[in-house]
């Protein structure tokens, strides 16, 4: 049963919803967030975080919802760490404005 650490970079997240997942679990797969962090980038303006978690079946659940994230700060995502994925899960994130979070996943894989 091979384990494949992996981080996920999501820069400059987008203002909306993505329709495409900014990371899939592979067929025959299951990962657990291990890390993630969120940090704004923005040299003015704080900015709002959302996450959501889609299942085989295209259930969204959304794990952070709007949280303000400081000019130039970081959070660390607590919702995130420690959630399961199963084959074909999505993780999508997104900001309340364009170019402003960068969002670092670090994920475990086993096949």
């Amino acid at each position: 049963m091979p384990i494949v650490d992996t981080t996920v970079p999501i820069e400059q997240l987008p203002a909306s919803l993505p329709g495409s997942a900014d990371y899939t679990v592979a067929a025959s797969t299951t990962a657990k967030i291990v890390h993630a962090v969120a940090t704004n980038i923005h040299a003015s303006n704080s900015a709002l975080l959302t996450v959501t978690i889609a299942d085989a079946g295209g259930d969204d659940s959304v794990y952070i919802d709007a949280k303000a994230i400081p000019v130039g700060k970081s959070y660390l995502c607590p919702e995130l760490v420690g959630q399961n994925l199963k084959s074909t899960d999505e993780i999508k994130a997104f900001s309340d404005a364009t170019s402003q979070i960068n969002l670092r996943i670090s994920i475990r894989e086993t096949t």
